[in-house]
């Protein structure tokens, strides 16, 4: 299983995505190429890139987490419009697939903690309490140091603070 290999390459990123699409050999006798075709397969090869911005390993999408998350631990990331889509949905951390025999992908001692940690934190964001979720970030960063998606998800809020603040700083018109 591909997931099998996250854990022990950490330079390896995948993104998954759940949806129909065109699958099969394209092009003429002289050259063919199996390939799939649609935005489920631009989803998930972007999904695939975005792990790199938040530095985790596997990034799913809500298609996969709404079918799968009582057999999983995921942790919220953030809502993201990806290039070819007109929406925004939300993706999420794959942490650990919870039936697992294999101790690669089995929940793993601290997971738990980690998952409900920044579902608190993106509950904040979501909603725009940018200083809350900041702080709830911070908390991560606190229980787990290393953890790249608390270290990204702060600057965001702090970001986002700031942008407030220029909306709501009276003009200087001298």
């Amino acid at each position: 299983m591909v997931v099998a290999l996250n854990r022990s390459i950490p330079e390896r990123h995948d993104g998954l995505n759940c949806a129909t699409v065109l699958v099969g050999n394209v092009g003429s006798s002289a050259r063919l190429s199996y390939t799939a075709l649609g935005d489920g397969v631009n989803v998930a090869a972007r999904l695939e890139g975005i792990n790199k911005l938040f530095g985790t390993t596997i990034c799913i999408s809500d298609s996969i987490y709404d079918q799968a998350k009582a057999d999983i631990l995921a942790r919220p990331i953030k809502r993201v419009q990806v290039k070819g889509r007109k929406t925004e949905f939300m993706i999420y951390e794959l942490l650990a697939i919870r039936a697992a025999d294999d101790p690669d992908l089995k929940v793993r001692g601290r997971d738990e903690q980690l998952s409900a940690m920044t579902w608190q934190a993106s509950q904040k964001f979501e909603t725009g309490n940018f200083p809350a979720a900041e702080r709830a970030y911070r908390d991560i960063l606190n229980e787990f140091p290393e953890d790249s998606l608390a270290k990204f998800m702060m600057a965001q809020c702090a970001g986002k603070r700031r942008s407030d603040l220029a909306v709501v700083a009276p003009r200087d018109d001298s």
